[in-house]
């Protein structure tokens, strides 16, 4: 598997991957060209070139490269020394290092079956599914009484997904992650959920997890918070964009599925007028 501190190009072999440079630019400027390929990408569409479309929106290629390189650019090392300069960095601490052991056993997960999990109810049900939220419960005893925030792991699906809410747990795959004093959970969410897709087949992925290195950010001999919470608001101002042209594509896909049933529709019609006609 392969981690960080690798050159983006390196690792993507270009293609549609921001290059290191975008690094050292604007993030509005650099989604900004992205969008502007959407809007191409939608005029070939407009045009009746809709393979180069389909192949391109339709699966999400670009736009989930392009989230996939913003994560992957962040977290790169030339980038972190570059944009905090002065800061010291542990890029050798596995992520085994900074969970809290302690606090992972004292609020286990109380899982509910997977028949248990309704389509409506008071309280939503995590499991390690690919959905955020995979049903509702009405079931109180098995409401998590746990610290929040925390990271939900899958073990079969390395899936991660950051809570700060009430909720049930179901799956016995589903782990708790805690971890020591001055971690940002949302910038541990941000670098595992970066590795989903390096790790393939049906495995047990938590000791995987464990022995991924990962960056810490160190002022004054502890985990530094600030330089953390920069990185995360770098990454979530990234993150609505992402959103944004996710959303217009999955739109565009609607309307090309409407278009094309509507192409099968006239098809089968003119067969059978056709068919008719003998």
């Amino acid at each position: 598997m392969q981690l960080i501190f690798q050159s983006v190009n390196q690792k993507r072999g270009g293609g549609d991957v921001i290059d290191k440079n975008f690094l050292n630019t604007n993030f509005e400027d650099i989604l900004k060209k992205h969008d502007e390929k959407i809007a191409k990408l939608e005029k070939l569409e407009k045009d009746k070139q809709k393979r180069n479309f389909k192949d391109t929106v339709m699966k999400g290629n670009l736009i989930d490269n392009l989230w996939k390189s913003i994560l992957e650019g962040v977290f790169d090392e030339a980038y972190l020394k570059e944009k905090f300069n002065g800061v010291e960095w542990e890029k050798n601490k596995s992520i085994e290092n900074i969970i809290d052991n302690k606090k992972r056993k004292k609020y286990k997960f109380d899982v509910i079956k997977e028949n248990e999990i309704l389509n409506s109810g008071k309280y939503p049900v995590i499991s390690q599914g690919d959905d955020y939220i995979n049903g509702y419960s009405t079931n109180e005893e098995k409401l998590f009484k746990g610290e929040f925030p925390l990271l939900a792991f899958g073990d079969h699906t390395f899936n991660i997904k950051y809570i700060d809410f009430e909720f049930i747990p179901s799956g016995d795959g589903l782990k708790n992650l805690y971890f020591i004093k001055n971690i940002n959970y949302k910038y541990v969410y941000y670098f595992i959920y970066m590795q989903k897709g390096e790790i393939e087949g049906y495995q047990r992925h938590f000791k995987i997890l464990k022995s991924l290195k990962i960056p810490i950010p160190y002022k004054n001999g502890y985990p530094d918070t600030e330089t953390q919470q920069e990185i995360v608001a770098i990454l979530e101002k990234a993150f609505i964009y992402y959103q944004r042209m996710k959303n217009k594509a999955e739109s565009n896909q609607k309307y090309l599925q409407n278009m094309r049933k509507g192409i099968l529709t006239n098809i089968f019609e003119t067969a059978n007028l056709l068919s008719n006609q003998k």
